[in-house]
């Protein structure tokens, strides 16, 4: 037996108001959720950062990276030498020990987690665990949700999520 897709529909029901109701809230819940997905993009972001020096904390962005443009990996480069020494382009002037203050190449002022706790170089691995770690979490809850509205009911479970998610949002959630 050959069934069509009006047939279905009309077993469904007509669209009426009701549906076009659930439609427009099952749009809103949609893009709620794929602003809350990128938005682990958009915080986990990097603006491009140099070590601290305060010797160059008044220049500009440009003289900074100019300064920094001599060598293989500016970004996670210390130096051992005042910046403003005459040998600072020497082949000697890095230093084997860490950053721990940088300087940071804002995009319109914007400031995103990774810059805000210094989590690059040496501890850029910070930010990648953090996002896994948020994947995981999507992965088990959409698992434990999904079987708790089929036992319970879809709409229980989603109010019973959304406060949740509102109780549990962080200064970076």
């Amino acid at each position: 037996m050959d069934i069509a897709a009006e047939d279905i529909l009309r077993e469904c029901g007509e669209f009426e108001p009701y549906q076009c109701i659930m439609l427009l809230m099952f749009c809103i819940i949609n893009v709620l959720v794929s602003i809350h997905y990128f938005s682990q993009t958009t915080i986990l972001f990097v603006p491009d950062p140099w070590c601290y020096y305060d010797d160059i904390v008044n220049k500009s962005i440009d003289q900074i990276r100019e300064i920094y443009s001599n060598y293989s990996n500016p970004s996670c480069t210390p130096y051992k030498t005042d910046v403003s020494s005459v040998d600072f382009f020497g082949a000697n002037n890095t230093n084997d020990g860490a950053c721990d203050r940088w300087i940071y190449e804002y995009d319109h002022g914007y400031k995103s987690m990774s810059s805000e706790l210094n989590w690059v170089c040496d501890s850029a691995w910070k930010s990648t665990i953090g996002q896994s770690m948020f994947f995981v979490g999507s992965v088990f809850g959409t698992t434990i949700f999904g079987a708790m509205a089929d036992s319970i009911g879809r709409l229980p479970v989603l109010i019973f999520s959304n406060v949740m998610a509102l109780i549990d949002n962080g200064p970076y959630s």
